[in-house]
């Protein structure tokens, strides 16, 4: 793989108002107040509960901030959201449609970034930048995996814009396969609003421990200190035929207990028997290196390879 873009389904959601920065820091994990104009962070937006209704990429604007969520998900996170709007400044658009999300990522995609914007661009980092002859939002993030999220008009898509910006189009396979690899779940697949935000293995991206009171923090507080969740994502890598993965799959320790399932799968295209998963594991046996069974085949659980770079 050297550097692919891909055409993202997603929901947007825009907040604006003066009050949108401090309210919207009481109502997700994340760090919103110290969020720079210009950068972006992973966030979670929790019930009174603790548990994930929305799994977001919020981005600061000038005038706004973004969240970028799953695609059908706008509506009810607006709904949950709005009931916690008393007297302040805050309004929701549900934006989606009304921009194209583009997801660019490979193996080469720094150099890439050099040569057609210019630079380098930090991580968390957005801004306006020419791409190909056009101005278009870049914000370099890890909620796909290491990438470029790219968002710009949707008339650019029959244009005849993208055959100029250098990248192949991927398939939904070498999709999957990044965001596996990076250990990136996808919504009502990898994970679901039974989850808690610490069983998604993603703390230093979208939680912040130190910011103070916000809805849903009471259970965020209560399992750090406790130091545990009872279950966690995975990724699980097995050497096996191609298609004889098909989740979601039980997934067995050496004495045949059931410790958890496998959600997602995806095929090395470079090597079509090496087959990387995520799996949501008890927690004892989601380490690096253990050794678990689905059926007749071995696998084992490694590291995602966004923690290698």
């Amino acid at each position: 793989m050297t550097v692919r873009f891909l055409v993202q389904p997603h929901d947007r959601i825009r907040l604006t108002g003066r009050d949108r920065d401090n309210w919207l820091h009481n109502f997700c994990t994340a760090d919103i107040k110290n969020l720079k104009v210009g950068n972006s962070t992973e966030a979670m937006i929790l019930d009174s509960r603790g548990k994930v209704l929305g799994w977001v990429l919020a981005i600061a604007n000038q005038d706004s901030i973004e969240l970028i969520t799953a695609s059908g998900t706008a509506s009810g996170l607006i709904q949950h959201l709005d009931r916690y709007v008393i007297r302040e400044d805050v309004r929701f658009e549900n934006a989606s449609g009304t921009v194209v999300g583009l997801m660019i990522f490979g193996d080469e995609l720094a150099e890439w970034t050099k040569t057609h914007l210019g630079h380098d661009m930090a991580r968390n980092c957005c801004g306006v930048e020419n791409l190909n002859g056009q101005a278009v939002q870049v914000c370099q993030t890890s909620y796909f995996g290491p990438s470029l999220w790219v968002s710009l008009a949707m008339e650019y898509l029959h244009s005849g814009w993208l055959s100029g910006i250098d990248a192949g189009e991927a398939t939904i396979e070498e999709f999957d396969f990044f965001r596996i690899q990076n250990g990136c779940p996808a919504w009502n697949i990898d994970v679901d609003s039974s989850y808690l935000p610490q069983e998604f293995c993603r703390d230093e991206l979208a939680i912040s421990f130190t910011k103070g009171c916000y809805l849903g923090q009471e259970t965020v507080a209560r399992i750090d200190a406790l130091g545990h969740v009872n279950r966690k994502l995975a990724v699980l890598q097995f050497q096996v035929p191609a298609a004889s993965l098909l989740p979601p799959l039980e997934l067995q320790d050496e004495s045949g207990q059931n410790i958890g399932t496998c959600t997602s799968c995806a095929t090395d295209p470079d090597n079509p028997t090496n087959v990387w998963a995520i799996g949501t594991l008890k927690r004892m046996f989601a380490r690096p290196g253990q050794k678990l069974h689905c059926g007749e085949f071995i696998g084992v659980v490694v590291e995602p390879n966004s923690l290698n770079r």
